[in-house]
């Protein structure tokens, strides 16, 4: 099996609370499929982490990441 790829991220900024909603868009985020889809911004795990289908992820921001320009990772 492929590993997901990550195509966008749409929420261009968050605040250091925590709590932006994002949308994350790619390919083979696993919709029903074995395993966990586990996001992180800047290695701290994200909240509310949603898979809407094999394309589309949600999730909001965990609290402590500053606002600044993260890596973002499926």
């Amino acid at each position: 099996m492929d590993p997901p790829t990550l195509a966008s991220v749409t929420a261009a900024f968050g605040t250091a609370g925590g709590g932006t909603g994002v949308t994350l868009t790619g390919t083979g985020f696993q919709d029903n499929g074995p395993g966990l889809n586990i996001v992180t911004f800047d290695g701290t795990l994200a909240d509310s982490i949603v898979v809407v289908n094999d394309t589309t992820i949600t999730c909001s921001t965990p609290a402590g990441v500053q606002s600044k320009v993260v890596d973002v990772t499926v």
